[in-house]
Order: structure tokens, then C-alpha cells, then sequence
């Protein structure tokens, strides 16, 4: 059972100037259930994500949902996410105090430094319920506007499914798409082995974007997309249709330029990486209200 927070017009803002209603619970219903051992269930994942929202709405901070576990909102059911991404907009406060609140309002969540001592930030984790073979946990993103050119998302664009905030439609494919090519110009064998996945994902995303959201280039023009954004998301679209002609008609719906036109220079060098896309079990999340 996910319970899911007010709009952001609401409590889920952080002005203060309203009172925060009752929150609505809305039903989940698995078809798989809770794993032991292995990757996290979507159960698992959705324990997290509600005591992660409820966090987040209850300390007052405007966000939305990204990554993995956007895009299974939006319908990309091919996988389970295997962790949470917030982006948290305009707060004046950074990453690391915002999860040390949250930690420190809620005792399931714990801060773990981050794997490369380089690396100044601590990783936050939410611990699920015991299992007979000790406890398993989900990890916890909180990101800001400008990391991993996350634009500067306006709440008036947010989009509430099933009162979750979510990025926008193709904010959020765009922003895979980044994610891909990143991987793709990594030499770290941990991100090479996500780009499998980032194909289905990529791939099923568009067919969803073309056929369900209607998602189109038309929408890029809100000002709060940069020229630069704007540029390389076309660039690379264009390349990703050539690697995978299954996706371009599901680009060309959006309004994307996937013909054959003049070549787009890639703005980066990296390697490509052409892999079939896997077979996996389809798990399918029916969320009623």
C-alpha cells in the first residue's frame, strides 16, 4: 500500500501558507511477491517509495520523482527500479542537509558514506522490514536542479499520477536517453552493465511517449529548457534511432527529425554500444485509487 502526498499546489510545497490535507491511500496490487534474496521487488521498492514521499511532503519540500521509478510510474513495466530519484526544487538547502533531515525524522532511513572516499556525500538507504535472512534496503537519490542537467523544473509542470509527483513525460525520457550515452562513454564496468537495461527502458519510454502520452518536441519550448538541453536531446535521439530503428517511428510521433536528413555530430565522443535487448519476466504493478 503506497500512501501518496497532496499536489504540489498544497502541502507538498514549501511556502507554509496552506494546511496540509489527509493524504489518500491508494492500493497496490503485486503479482509478485517479496523476494528474500535477489533484486528488489516492486513491493519492496513501493514501501520505499511511500515512506520516502511521505518524508519528503511532511518536511515541507517541493520535488518529483525521476529515474527508474518515474518512468515504472508513468507504465514501464518490463523491470523492477532498482532505487529512488528525487529531485527536490527550490530549497535553499543542499543535498546532504536535506537527507540528514529526513533521517533524522525518520529512523528507517540511515546514511552510509559513499563507496569512493573522494566522494564527499553520504549515500542514503531505506531499510525494508527484516526478512528471515536479515534486512534489505532500497536506495534513496536526493538530487538539485543542475546536477546531471536536471533542468530547473517549474511546479505548474509537475505532473501528479496517482498523487506521486512525477518530472515531466519527456523531461524524464530525455533525461534517460542522457543517462545511456553516459554509460555508454564510461569506463566503469558497474555503468556498462546498466546499458541493457537503459535500451528497454529507452525503448519502451518512447513507444509510451508516442502511443499514451502524446509526448512532443513542442513541449521543449517552455522556457525553462536551455538551448544546450534542447540541442544535444535532438542529437542524441537522432543517434539513438539509428541504433535502434525499432524506436524511430515512436521518436518521429514525438516530432523528433529521425529521417534521413544531414548526420548530427554526436557534441561528445563515446563508444557505441549495439546489444540486443534482453528477455525478462514482465511484472505488471495495477495501482487503483
Amino acid at each position: 500500500m503506497v500512501q501518496a502526498p497532496p499536489s504540489p499546489s498544497s502541502s507538498v510545497t514549501s511556502s507554509g501558507s496552506q494546511s496540509t490535507p489527509s493524504t489518500t491511500t491508494v492500493q497496490v496490487k503485486f503479482i509478485n511477491p517479496p523476494k528474500v534474496k535477489g533484486p528488489l521487488s516492486f513491493q519492496e521498492v513501493g514501501i520505499a517509495l511511500d515512506a520516502s514521499v511521505n518524508a519528503l511532503a511532511a518536511l515541507g519540500y517541493d520535488f518529483c520523482l525521476f529515474g527508474s521509478a518515474g518512468c515504472s510510474m508513468y507504465g514501464m513495466d518490463h523491470r523492477c527500479p532498482h532505487d529512488i530519484d528525487f529531485v527536490v526544487l527550490s530549497s535553499s538547502e543542499t543535498c546532504e542537509q536535506i537527507k540528514a533531515r529526513i533521517v533524522q525524522m525518520d529512523g528507517r532511513f540511515t546514511l552510509v558514506p559513499a563507496r569512493d572516499p573522494r566522494n564527499k556525500w553520504n549515500v542514503m538507504w531505506f531499510c525494508l522490514p527484516s526478512a528471515p535472512f536479515g534486512k534489505r534496503k532500497c536506495k534513496v537519490d536526493i538530487l538539485a536542479p543542475g546536477t546531471i542537467n536536471i533542468p530547473i523544473i517549474p511546479l505548474r509542470r509537475i505532473v501528479l499520477i496517482h498523487r506521486i509527483p512525477l518530472t515531466p513525460f519527456l523531461c524524464l525520457l530525455l533525461l534517460k536517453l542522457q543517462g545511456y550515452f553516459d554509460h555508454v562513454a564510461s569506463n566503469e564496468k558497474r555503468m556498462q552493465r546498466k546499458i541493457p537495461e537503459d535500451i528497454e527502458d529507452i525503448t519502451q519510454m518512447a513507444r509510451l511517449g508516442a502511443e499514451t502520452y502524446h509526448a512532443h518536441i513542442m513541449q521543449l519550448e517552455d522556457d525553462w529548457y536551455d538551448a544546450e538541453f534542447k540541442i544535444t536531446a535532438f542529437r542524441r535521439v537522432l543517434q539513438f534511432s539509428k541504433l535502434f530503428p525499432a524506436t524511430t517511428l515512436h521518436w518521429a510521433a514525438m516530432g523528433f527529425s529521425v529521417g534521413g536528413g544531414e548526420e548530427h555530430q554526436v557534441p561528445f565522443p563515446c563508444k557505441i554500444y549495439v546489444a540486443p535487448i534482453t528477455s525478462t519476466p514482465r511484472v505488471r504493478v495495477q495501482i487503483k485509487a
